[in-house]
């Protein structure tokens, strides 16, 4: 009896495991086909936070599903059975291979997850893309044969191939959207551009009495896009002849007084979200005629395939396929409609979409007057920004204000075993402090008279200093060097580099000549700026904690130096790369292990920074060595912390100080190293990057022309192309 219960319950296991493995079968293409929409749907919905934010859940979310996207779509057609004994079912099935393959062109809200992903998009042409497309064409080919379709009113068959011509075009889209994204092929359309002189013209400057609304700015962002696209492949845009007409409109640059800060600075940081545009989305190709027509095309091609395969559901045609699946296809058919819709009314409505408008006008007038002159554009703009604020995401192409903070000191207080953990925060700029850190930074970069304003942060009146009216970049191109002088008060001694056509950025050295210090601390300007830093770093937190009584207007420059200090510190910890230079990892953990050795000696009250100063003070710093980078920096930051406090100097003289140091940083910093962080929300460095980019070409160019071209001598002045060739032939004879 034991034994025939033994072997009872042994064949009732077996039936189990038989069981459980045809429901596994049954069910397992079904499971993969509805985790990859579920994967689309992820990436459609959550995609654009990257815009935004660095550290985020669903930022978590896009990473997975962006990679598991191919993954699951190679699986799953590895999962199809050829030799299905229901022939119906078997075409019902084989739509989802075709509907896998749909999904592997993902949503157009994101291309690329990074920038190295763009690089690799030759590669999936042959590695992934042609083999996929050669498996659902087998798949299809031998799910369909010859004479199959016999019942009446079966439309499958074309419903399949409708769905394969639809998911081969959209994938070779977005290969051509990640080749596009690459910096060479930025670099390739800016050339392009500075050839074709025809195609140059940009949208409509938004006159300043105009640009109250976000839109507006939007679309002032995107006429001086051009010029932010050229500074990421680092290309002058000297040569580029730029509509002129527009001009009259605006009568004004962005770096007017006529501009209010808070427009400034959001013109920006929409020309950020714009390079995100460019680099990690399909907005290139989109925005194309090709890339219009794949989007008034496709709806249609999907709809059609919905329609079909419900009249063949309807003729009995799928009657020996589980219902199961039946659903499951009309599910994917209605997503794929949903996922085709709504990008062709985005795409429509986006302000992309009114600059390529604008920039046809001369070719496509009709176009221009059915679309823009008649306000049709304008409604279905304003509809969908009323749709979004509903949806509360109106301001995604706004920067998020975070940056990172590191602080030595605040490190040394902790547990030598604390360092494991991470010690670096996030925090959000206040609005006081971002208008400070904003208005200085343009005062740096235009090198403009300091004012007492400056120091409270108040706002600079129209008929003071800085009174520009300068208009549209191609105006600029056509007026004399003496017209812009006297349109412009930037200083005289704007250091410019004429190869080009930038502003040179200081590492502190303006600073210290505008408050009288340049003997005083010459010394502690360094070669290499991430030595610099750490030195600064340190120093400028020994001066504050020893000054802690201040006036309010002082405050608040001290609370803006924290966080530039700690802001850039943060960066050469955390994103070396954002920081030019050599990398001085080993002085850094020099610094922090020698600050912590002084901690851990006694001094670990963190209410009391006095004990820790005092020692860092007293330090020995015999035998430093200027060209010995593994060396810790406190000695060096001990004697700059003992000179400012010896003679004691205004807050705003450091304020000056890190902004210049956060002006060389972004200015220095690579534009690669720029373009990648744009995939994790983007840098305050960056935003620096563009405004000393545009200052540059807008106060610059004409001024190094005239200079280039008049040297004060009354001689022929020759082509010096023309000298060169001839000397070259001289050379040759000789």
């Amino acid at each position: 009896m034991a034994r025939g219960r033994g072997k009872h319950g042994g064949g009732s296991a077996k039936s189990i495991m038989d069981m459980a493995s045809e429901i596994l079968d049954e069910w397992a293409l079904r499971i993969v086909v509805l985790v990859s929409f579920v994967l689309q749907v992820v990436l459609f919905l959550f995609a654009g936070v990257r815009r935004r934010r660095s550290c985020d859940v669903r930022r978590t979310f896009v990473w997975i599903s962006y990679q598991l996207a191919e993954h699951i779509a190679k699986y799953g057609l590895g999962l199809f059975k050829l030799s299905c004994p229901d022939p119906e079912r078997q075409q019902v099935v084989a739509l989802w291979a075709p509907l896998l393959l749909l999904h592997l062109s993902g949503p157009d809200t994101i291309a690329a997850y990074a920038l190295e992903d763009n690089n690799l998009g030759r590669r999936r042409l042959g590695e992934g893309f042609l083999p996929q497309v050669v498996a659902v064409a087998y798949i299809l080919s031998a799910s369909f044969p010859e004479g199959c379709c016999s019942c009446t009113g079966n439309y499958l068959h074309p419903t399949a191939w409708l769905l394969f011509a639809v998911a081969f075009v959209k994938n070779l889209e977005r290969l051509w959207a990640l080749d596009c994204g690459t910096l060479g092929s930025i670099r390739d359309t800016v050339r392009k551009q500075k050839r074709d002189k025809n195609g140059s013209s940009q949208p409509g400057v938004v006159c300043k009495r105009q640009c109250q609304d976000p839109d507006d700015l939007l679309l002032y962002a995107h006429s001086q896009f051009p010029l932010c696209r050229a500074a990421l492949v680092d290309s002058s845009w000297v040569d580029m002849d730029m509509d002129t007409s527009q001009s009259d409109a605006a009568g004004e640059t962005i770096f007017s007084d006529e501009w209010g800060w808070k427009e400034k600075f959001t013109v920006f940081q929409m020309e950020l979200s714009l390079l995100y545009d460019i680099i990690y989305t399909k907005a290139r190709v989109i925005h194309t005629w090709y890339g219009y027509c794949i989007r008034l095309v496709s709806p249609v091609a999907t709809f059609v395939a919905l329609l079909l395969f419900h009249l063949s559901d309807s003729s009995g045609c799928t009657g020996g396929a589980p219902r199961a699946d039946v659903g499951i296809t009309c599910f994917l058919l209605v997503g794929a409609n949903v996922f085709d819709a709504v990008p062709l009314v985005t795409a429509a409505g986006s302000s992309w979409a009114y600059a390529v408008l604008v920039s046809r006008r001369p070719r496509c007038q009709w176009l221009y007057h059915r679309a823009v002159c008649s306000g049709k554009w304008h409604r279905l703009r304003r509809w969908l920004v009323r749709l979004r604020r509903l949806l509360n995401v109106d301001g995604r192409r706004n920067w998020s204000g975070a940056i990172g903070q590191h602080n030595l000191l605040q490190l040394s207080k902790k547990n030598h075993s604390s360092t494991c953990t991470c010690t670096c925060t996030t925090v959000h700029i206040p609005e006081h402090v971002m208008e400070l850190v904003f208005k200085n930074m343009v005062a740096i970069i235009l090198r403009l008279p300091d004012s007492d304003d400056a120091d409270c942060g108040t706002e600079h009146s129209s008929s003071n200093s800085c009174c520009m009216q300068i208009v549209d970049p191609g105006d600029i191109c056509g007026q004399p060097t003496q017209e812009i002088s006297s349109c412009c008060t930037v200083s005289p001694d704007l250091p410019v580099d004429s190869q080009r056509s930038t502003i040179k950025a200081d590492r502190g050295q303006l600073a210290l000549l505008n408050h009288g210090l340049t003997q005083y601390l010459e010394r502690y300007i360094r070669d290499e700026i991430q030595e610099q830093i750490l030195i600064w770093h340190i120093a400028t937190d020994i001066y504050l904690a020893k000054n802690a009584e201040r006036d309010d207007a002082s405050s608040q420059l001290v609370e803006a130096v924290k966080l530039v200090s700690n802001y850039i510190m943060f960066l050469l910890v955390e994103r070396p790369s954002m920081v030019p230079g050599l990398a001085l990892l080993r002085q850094y953990e020099a610094t922090r292990d020698e600050l912590l050795q002084k901690n851990t000696d006694g001094h670990k009250d963190a209410d009391n920074h006095g004990r820790c100063l005092v020692t860092m003070k007293n330090m020995s710093s015999n035998n430093v060595s200027s060209g010995d980078r593994d060396r810790s920096a406190l000695p060096l930051a001990s004697r700059l912390a003992s000179k400012l406090l010896k003679k004691p100097v205004k807050v705003k003289f450091l304020f000056d100080m890190w902004m210049e140091m956060l002006l060389f940083v972004s200015h220095r910093c690579s534009s690669e190293a720029h373009a990648k962080q744009l995939s994790k929300g983007g840098e305050l460095t960056t935003i620096v990057w563009l405004m000393a980019k545009q200052a540059g070409k807008f106060y610059t160019d004409k001024r190094i022309s005239g200079e280039d071209q008049d040297d004060g001598s009354d001689e022929e002045q020759n082509d010096p192309s023309e000298t060169f060739f001839s000397n070259l032939e001289n050379l040759e004879v000789s």
